[in-house]
């Protein structure tokens, strides 16, 4: 039996290989180039603005199936850059510079991915299963990209770590600890014994 030890390097080297695969999608998506076989993203595509409909509704009569994608692929990659901006901050975390700015982060993805969900999921066809097949690794490695990341991950859990003496309602306390533990369980404390950041690659 392999003692804990060796189960402890073992577990690293594995956190530490799905690092450097983060960091790589990481930087292809921040080059914002176009995947092959889809369209730029620009104004006219329907989830370039926020939609006019009640409720925020996407406007579903103008959106193509190639619309998708790009909308999708810019929405990690303008995520991505509003995380980095926040592991980056110089100043002290706190619960408003931290968790409230990754609140507000990632709203071109939110809408195109729940859109997209939907209907790839009620009325799919040939175009949504190809985009969904080439998104399945891009949004994994996007997720990773952001949970791995050492220099958020150290804001979040000086937050956590004295979360009680913040006098931070119940919403908000259940937010911190939802968001830490979901850190932890990707192996954001395995990252964190490396250096540099999963969203900053060398």
């Amino acid at each position: 039996l392999e003692n804990m030890e060796t189960q402890r390097i073992r577990i690293a080297r594995i956190a530490a290989a799905a690092l450097a695969a983060a960091s790589l999608v990481a930087a292809s998506l921040a080059a914002a180039a176009p995947a092959a076989g889809t369209a730029a993203f620009g104004p006219s595509n329907p989830f370039y603005a926020q939609s006019s409909l009640p409720f925020r509704a996407p406007p579903f009569d103008k959106i193509r199936g190639e619309d998708y994608r790009p909308a999708i692929e810019a929405g990690m990659a303008q995520e991505l850059a509003q995380m980095r901006r926040i592991a980056a901050n110089p100043e002290a975390p706190t619960f408003e510079n931290t968790f409230v700015a990754m609140e507000r982060s990632g709203e071109l993805l939110a809408r195109a991915l729940s859109a997209f969900r939907g209907v790839s999921e009620a009325n799919t066809n040939s175009t949504l299963q190809a985009a969904k097949s080439a998104l399945a690794p891009e949004l994994a490695a996007h997720e990773d990209a952001i949970r791995l990341d050492p220099k958020l991950f150290r804001r979040i859990a000086a937050i956590y770590d004295k979360r009680g003496t913040l006098k931070l309602d119940a919403q908000s306390l259940r937010l911190v600890e939802v968001v830490h533990d979901q850190f932890v369980h990707s192996g954001a404390n395995l990252s964190d014994r490396g250096s540099g950041s999963a969203m900053e690659p060398g």
